[in-house]
């Protein structure tokens, strides 16, 4: 093996490192990993990064003035924390460097690739055992004591060494919703979705048939409704993609997105509906009028740059809308921002960008390293599978 390929297997394993230990995981509470750890953690990987792809290019040159841009404001303003302000932009930068980093051969896309789909299988695979041992049994598999370790800041879980699942009470019975290693169970199930995605390119032949369905029964034990939704219309649009072409995709991500937000707005469906009042919806809605009076009462500076992270007005419970609380928290510039990077690395898939979409109207994951490195795995999943070269991951070849 020559060192160039060492040196790329180091650097996406300290990558994955970092995604480990910073939100949304639950690793991201351990007592002992403080702020100045995972900084410097996150400048040991951006120094790897930019060891592997020292070339500039126009792209690189275009999205340094652009963060600078952004940055600046932020820094002129201070509207946020200076920590909150730094650690967003961290998170801006080590996607873009990690892109730099694959694009620049075929080597590193193929051993990055790897090294997702063998996460996704130990992931999906322990989100199954979880269930089973959390919903049919009372055996306790915290072996590594994770309860005593974690700072269990976002509700009652229930820890195995195979993750944590949360107890959601439907009145006549409880589900234990699966959450992985994520901190809550709608954030694993944006992850499986997608490795559900990645799975329409790679599972090319079958040759990964159980690698999609362990991610899609991992996906469906979140019980997130979210991922239902984007399981509907991953399905709904290859069909019209099939039968109508491009322009049936389109029309069909414009209905989704209306529908969505009709779910959002509209005050009778969610009171008069006993199952979503069983779910996250109803909070959601009361956050999304909340950030909506935000936004009718700001300033022209305020809805183009936003109010800062951590503005909730009023409304003292937060803003985890993703859509709206990118567009209260870094404005129409921010959000603008938020949906170009999406369009980068999807390209012009719509059904990937619909999905992205609908959970950002779910929660805030434009802030997290392992949905942005999710994207960039579809992307190199897409690019792999357009130049015709196979996935194999018992060769020793990569």
């Amino acid at each position: 093996m020559s060192v160039r390929k060492y040196f790329l297997y180091i650097t996406f394993a300290v990558s994955m490192l970092l995604v480990f230990v910073s939100s949304p995981f639950i690793f991201a509470n351990v007592d002992f990993l403080s702020r100045e750890l995972r900084m410097l953690l996150g400048l040991t990987v951006f120094l790897l990064l930019a060891l592997s792809c020292m070339k500039t290019t126009v792209f690189d040159i275009s999205m340094f003035f652009c963060i600078t841009f952004l940055l600046s404001v932020e820094l002129i303003w201070r509207r946020s924390e200076l920590s909150n302000i730094l650690s967003y932009y961290a998170v801006v930068i080590f996607y873009i460097l990690l892109f730099r980093t694959l694009k620049k051969n075929e080597l590193s896309k193929k051993i990055f690739l790897k090294s997702w789909v063998n996460l996704g299988y130990l992931l999906s695979f322990s989100a199954v055992i979880l269930f089973i041992l959390h919903q049919f049994t009372s055996l306790n598999t915290d072996f590594f004591n994770y309860s005593s370790l974690l700072s269990d800041r976002t509700g009652v879980h229930e820890y195995s060494v195979f993750g944590a699942t949360r107890e959601k009470n439907l009145g006549f019975f409880s589900l234990a919703r699966v959450a992985s290693y994520f901190s809550e169970p709608q954030i694993a199930g944006f992850y499986f979705s997608i490795n559900v995605l990645l799975s329409t390119q790679i599972n090319k032949g079958m040759k990964y048939k159980w690698w999609a369905v362990f991610n899609v029964l991992a996906g469906l034990l979140t019980f997130s409704v979210t991922f239902y939704i984007a399981m509907f219309v991953l399905f709904a649009f290859q069909f019209l993609s099939r039968i109508a072409g491009v322009f049936a995709v389109l029309l069909g991500s414009i209905l989704t997105v209306i529908f969505v937000g009709y779910i959002l707005i509209e005050n009778i469906i969610f009171s008069e509906l006993s199952f979503l009042s069983r779910t996250s919806y109803v909070d959601r809605e009361m956050r999304f009028l909340a950030a909506l009076s935000i936004l009718k009462n700001s300033s022209l500076s305020n809805l183009l740059f936003g109010h800062g992270v951590g503005f909730v007005g009023t409304f003292d419970r937060g803003l985890s809308l993703g859509f709206f609380h990118v567009f209260v928290e870094r404005g129409l510039v921010g959000l603008f921002f938020v949906l170009l990077m999406i369009k980068m690395f999807l390209r012009n898939n719509y059904t990937y960008i619909s999905i992205f979409i609908i959970f950002l109207f779910a929660f805030t994951w434009y802030v997290n390293y392992i949905f942005w490195m999710g994207a960039v795995a579809l992307w190199v999943g897409n690019s792999v599978t357009q130049s015709g070269q196979a996935l194999n991951l018992k060769s020793n070849k990569a």
